[in-house]
Parts: structure tokens; C-alpha cells; sequence
């Protein structure tokens, strides 16, 4: 590898509107869109396999037992880029090199990365209208970002065109405000009392159970009823204080630290 820093071309759009799980929420007339970036210290990893000096950011400064099964690893962006692309490169695969891409804007020139991100907001409004759904966005599809304390011009601008903001995050949230969280589930105790207190409040939390695709999840958690969250992506829609149940996907089927809960009811 050359000892000469990379160009990392600029990335042609920010949001994703064709994501398999996003389309499932069209059958409950929600038209979604997602934001995919490198989560953890993934960028500043690729920034240094591309002979640039790390910045020290985190995507996801919250993330426990997850980091090792990352949805990062899921669908397409498991997929190893000699497989998938027929290339030599420090990226696992094209995916996450369109990963890298927003995340190099986002960090190294945020006014081209929100004049896109807007963009890009607009047209989702816009095919929404046509097809008559409701436009809705999660900002973190791989990221968990404090978007509401960081960036409240990208919050403003998507509820002002009318977007539904939503996003499952290991952040301590409440219910309520611009973003309707999901609070993911982590195997420490401390994470397990804070999911049921935020579901105790009216809020939801999301479990991911190492049920067999096709199979059907545990009936309850923690006493708690357990809805498919595979169905559709529409979290916003569910009824509160429930478990969002998730099928294990990527590196978390053969998980053995505790991230991933059994198949059974509790």
C-alpha cells in the first residue's frame, strides 16, 4: 500500500430509501429513508488504513456487548469485498465503503454533507407524497448519534418538511421529543434496568433473540409482550412499552457474549 494519503470521493447521496427492511414498511403506507455511516471507531480504523491520521470520533460512545456483532456485518455489508467487488482493499466490501464515504463528509466537511443530507430529504418527501405515505427517516441506521443535541438544524429542517424521525439507540433516552427512540437492549444489568423503566414510561425497547428465521419469537421478556420488529421498520407505529423482538442477523447468530438473548419467553 502506497505511504501517500487517499482521496475519498465525496459521497452521492446520504440516505438510503431502498434498504430491504425500509421497504417493508411501504405494506403500512410508511415510505423510509436511513442513514448509514461507520459506527464505534470504524471511521478513524478505514482512516487509518487509508494512511490518514485518526480523529478520536465515536459514532456510538454508548455501545457495550453489540460492538462485536454490529449490524455493521449485516445483509450486504458482511459480504467480504473479494467476494462482492473482486478488489484488494482495507473496505470489507462496496457497502462499507459507501459507509466510509458519508462518515469521511461527515467529519471533514459537514456543510457538503448537510446540503446533501437535506437534499436528499426533500426528494424522500417528495417520493413519499407521490406514492401517499408518510415520510419517515432514522438518522443512525449504523451510527447512534445525539443528532437532537448535536445537530438540532438537521432535526428542525426534517420536521419542518414534515418527515417522522425515529431510531433505535443504546443512549439514555426518555420518551418524547422530536425522535422516537427504541432503546436497544445490552446484556449488563445496569442496561436491562434501564430498558424496563424506559418501557415502564411509555417508551420501547428492542431485544435481539437468537430465533431462527421464519421461527416465532419468545411471547414476553422481562414480563413484557413481544412484538416481531422484522415485520416492518415503522417503530414509531408500535404500541408502547413493548419489546421490539429482532432475529439475530450478521456476526450475531454466532454470538456467545450475551448480546443476542435465547429463544424463550421470560
Amino acid at each position: 500500500m502506497s505511504d501517500k494519503p487517499k482521496s475519498i470521493p465525496a459521497p452521492r447521496s446520504i440516505i438510503s430509501m431502498s434498504n430491504p427492511k425500509l421497504l417493508k414498511s411501504r405494506g403500512v403506507k410508511v415510505f423510509s429513508g436511513v442513514v448509514h455511516m461507520l459506527p464505534a471507531r470504524e471511521y478513524d480504523r478505514l482512516r487509518v488504513a487509508h494512511n490518514l491520521p485518526a480523529l478520536g470520533v465515536n459514532a456510538c460512545p454508548f455501545a457495550g456487548m453489540c460492538k462485536a456483532t454490529c449490524l455493521n456485518t449485516a445483509g450486504r455489508g458482511g459480504i467480504p469485498m473479494a467476494t462482492y467487488a473482486k478488489a484488494a482493499s482495507p473496505l470489507r466490501n462496496n457497502v462499507e465503503d459507501g459507509r466510509f464515504r458519508r462518515s469521511h463528509a461527515f467529519y471533514t466537511d459537514r456543510v457538503k454533507f448537510l446540503s446533501t443530507l437535506f437534499r436528499d430529504m426533500r426528494t424522500l418527501v417528495r417520493n413519499a407524497t407521490e406514492q401517499d405515505m408518510v415520510p419517515a427517516l432514522r438518522l443512525n441506521g449504523t451510527s447512534d448519534i445525539d443528532w437532537s443535541r448535536d445537530y438540532p438544524e438537521v432535526i428542525g429542517y426534517a420536521v419542518g418538511l414534515g418527515i417522522t424521525l425515529y431510531d433505535y439507540t443504546k443512549r439514555p433516552v426518555s420518551p418524547g421529543g422530536p425522535v422516537h427512540h427504541t432503546y436497544s437492549v445490552d446484556v449488563s444489568p445496569a442496561r436491562v434496568r434501564r430498558a424496563i423503566a424506559y418501557m415502564q414510561a411509555g417508551g420501547n425497547a428492542a431485544v435481539v433473540f437468537a430465533t431462527p428465521k421464519g421461527q416465532a419469537l419468545p411471547a414476553t421478556w422481562q414480563g413484557f409482550p413481544v412484538i416481531d420488529g422484522d415485520l416492518t421498520d415503522a417503530r414509531f407505529l408500535d404500541p408502547r412499552g413493548v419489546v421490539v423482538g429482532l432475529h439475530a442477523k450478521g456476526k450475531a447468530k454466532r454470538d456467545r457474549s450475551g448480546f443476542v438473548y435465547p429463544n424463550v419467553a421470560t
